[in-house]
């Protein structure tokens, strides 16, 4: 790997690691106030640094690897966007944050799930994969419990059980992997997985089965869901931003360094299809139509992120397709529209969680009926709320439209009725989103209005910033991310 590369790797890893370490080692050394701001800054610096740093690999002119990474346009976009959400939620959530006793914990364990992130974005070892999973998984376990509040608690303790069953499939499917092939690398088990006879390729269609079981927990695609509505619904929304836009990168990385090796096996497509395929279906009409019936905005919006799991289903099932779709591999396109999706994903998910945050001290409720007239008492809340939902409905020419469009093109010459019913759930969605924005702004409430909100709070920077750039990508800026992230370097 070039030197100016790995050493880009290396600080950033400095940077991440020794800040998760660093602030607990304050936290006996100073009193209670000093060391959670010397805690929040400490964090903030080194996110910011690691930022800086990884703007470099934009500019790399090549492909980049060694035995255990590889350092391509794909993971470098994913990396940015895991960094750039943590970072916003770190500064949205000092307001709320600092109230706890824990919130020392909550700084430190910030930049270490990220860690666990970064490498698993650069993966090209199923070791690595491993590792990198371990990391971020413990960290985010943590995370979900440091509000203490009994939902916290609860939810911390049921995604953890959750986590260690996704962890035990995962390190089997790792073991028969390695039993047939003899190595950890992927490209190199790539190439072995052409080569092996029927009763081996068995074995392997195991393992790809439950990885993407394992994955799928993480993933919260149906029936392995399970958590993630008493985990997203009922853990703190700060909490629940960073899981739902941060940590949700880490099974979607992984997806896209495993299946892009299996699916390029011949022996090995049809069960990538059919497998992405229906769990697609299920995940995506199941988070549709159980978040139609509920009251609590958070649980909807928990059960929306099931069904986004489901569209990101559709992309992966691209990945084995041959044909062309407007002269350009529906493989690529698919990747391109996972990867867009993501960062669609990632910025709404963190802008309305921490926008269900700021409701959340302001109001006291995130139910329905207590954001009738919110328009009127937060404006700019409302306002950068609505711009969120509307991307994650798909409408032009926010940043959710380019995504969709790219996810469903993928498929839509292989298999139209995977398009149709990915566009039939999408409008099914639109009924539970509009009803928020319903509430907003067309609901009266027989309170009498106050405005509740300052510019200066850091909830609303951050939810003018998630506003702004959903806007600003979506006109003319995605189809050129999309076409950076397959390009070759």
């Amino acid at each position: 790997m070039h030197l100016k590369f790995e050493l880009i790797l290396n600080l950033t890893t400095l940077l991440l690691i020794g800040s998760g370490v660093t602030i607990p080692l304050i936290d006996q050394l100073l009193i209670e106030r000093k060391r959670k701001q010397l805690g929040y800054l400490i964090s903030m610096i080194s996110l910011i640094l690691a930022l800086l740093l990884n703007v470099l690999l934009i500019f790399s002119k090549e492909i980049l690897s060694s035995e255990m990474l590889i350092v391509d346009n794909f993971g470098t976009i994913i990396v940015m966007a895991a960094i750039f959400s943590a970072l916003l939620i770190l500064i949205a959530s000092v307001s709320e944050v600092r109230s706890w006793s824990t919130s020392t914990s909550y700084y430190s364990l910030i930049p270490i799930a990220l860690l666990g992130i970064y490498y698993i974005s650069f993966a090209d070892d199923i070791l690595l994969i491993f590792t990198s999973w371990m990391l971020t998984s413990v960290a985010s376990y943590v995370i979900a419990g440091l509000r203490k509040d009994e939902n916290s608690v609860e939810g911390a303790i049921k995604y953890s059980i959750m986590g260690m069953l996704s962890t035990i499939t995962m390190l089997y499917a790792i073991a028969l992997l390695y039993g047939v092939s003899g190595t950890t690398n992927l490209h190199e088990i790539g190439k072995i997985l052409k080569l092996l006879d029927e009763e081996k390729i068995l074995l392997v269609k195991i393992s790809l089965i439950m990885f993407i079981a394992s994955l799928g927990f993480k993933f919260g695609v149906f029936p392995f869901h399970t958590w993630l509505p008493d985990v997203y619904g009922g853990v703190h929304p700060i909490c629940v931003a960073y899981l739902a836009g941060v940590v949700e990168i880490l099974p979607i990385a992984a997806f896209v360094r495993l299946l892009s090796i299996f699916s390029a096996v011949p022996t090995l497509q049809n069960t990538c299809i059919f497998s992405t395929f229906m769990f697609s279906i299920l995940t995506m009409i199941f988070g549709n139509i159980v978040a139609l019936v509920q009251s609590n905005i958070q649980r909807m919006l928990a059960y929306s992120t099931i069904a986004h799991a489901g569209y990101f289903l559709v992309g992966f099932t691209a990945f084995s397709i041959t044909r062309p779709i407007l002269g350009i591999p529906a493989s690529i396109l698919g990747l391109q529209g996972i990867a867009l999706h993501l960062i669609t994903y990632i910025i709404a998910k963190t802008g309305l969680f921490i926008t269900l945050s700021y409701i959340l001290r302001k109001i006291g409720s995130v139910d329905l009926i207590s954001i009738r007239n919110l328009g009127k008492i937060l404006p700019i809340t409302s306002f950068s709320a609505s711009i969120l939902l509307l991307s994650l409905m798909g409408v032009p020419p926010l940043i959710g439209f380019w995504s969709k469009l790219l996810l469903f093109l993928s498929v839509a010459g292989e298999y139209p009725l995977l398009t149709l019913i990915a566009a039939l759930n999408s409008g099914i969605s639109v009924a539970y989103y509009i009803v928020i924005i319903k509430n907003m702004y067309f609901t009266q409430n027989s309170t009498a209005v106050q405005h509740l909100e300052r510019i200066k709070d850091p909830e609303v920077i951050i939810m003018i910033i998630t506003s702004l750039l959903t806007i600003i990508l979506g006109l003319g800026i995605a189809p050129y991310i999309a076409a950076y992230t397959t390009s070759l370097k």
